[in-house]
Parts: structure tokens; C-alpha cells; sequence
């Protein structure tokens, strides 16, 4: 389970125990921020730093093209993602992502719109 469903399952059965001497949030405020974060969209940044563990080169996000790049040193670009306004994605190179990577490009994006 990840630590948000964690940190949800948590707040559930502490509300269910409520102490009326505090509020909600000075009886949960470790969990908020948590949930805070899980519902936060990832920065381009954070998916660059991500990407980075996949191919060998700095990664960069190009808002022009709305693309997350990376460069070798011989100068060849190699465009991990590079999003159209049709909503296509385009692979020039190959590479095997993980389900939780794909998961943070797409709510980079979704954030985007």
C-alpha cells in the first residue's frame, strides 16, 4: 500500500475516534501532509529527476515543445516524451518505464492543462 493510502487508511480510523477537544487538523496533523503531497502534481523537475533513472544524460523539459529531453554528448537528442496538443505521445527511442513513472508524466501533464 502506498504511503497515501496509508496515511488515508490512518486518518479514517482516527476520525472515527475523534477527540472533540481538538480540531481536525490538531488531532491529524502529521497525516495532512501526506495527503497534501499525493494530491499535489508533480513538478517538471521531479519527473526530470525520475526520467534521469532511465537513460544515461541529464534530463530537461522543453515547454516549447512540451517534451521532457535529454542530450548525449555526441549531440544527439534522445525525446523520452514528447507530448502534442492531439494528446499523442512520441517515442524515439526505446526504453521500459515503470507503471509509477508513466503514472508521474501523466499527472505532470494533466496539471498542464
Amino acid at each position: 500500500m502506498s504511503k497515501e493510502l496509508e496515511a488515508l487508511n490512518e486518518l479514517s480510523h482516527r476520525l472515527a475516534s475523534v477527540d472533540t477537544s481538538k480540531t481536525i487538523e490538531e488531532a491529524h496533523y502529521d497525516v495532512f501532509p501526506i495527503i497534501r503531497k499525493a494530491l499535489t502534481p508533480p513538478t517538471a523537475d521531479e519527473v526530470c529527476e525520475e526520467l534521469e533513472r532511465y537513460v544515461p544524460h541529464k534530463v530537461t523539459y522543453n515547454k516549447e515543445r512540451y517534451s521532457f529531453e535529454s542530450y548525449s554528448h555526441f549531440g544527439t537528442t534522445f525525446t523520452i516524451c514528447q507530448f502534442h496538443e492531439n494528446t499523442n505521445i512520441s517515442w524515439n527511442n526505446t526504453i521500459q518505464l515503470k507503471l509509477k513513472t508513466l503514472s508521474l508524466i501523466g499527472r505532470f501533464y494533466e496539471a498542464q492543462q
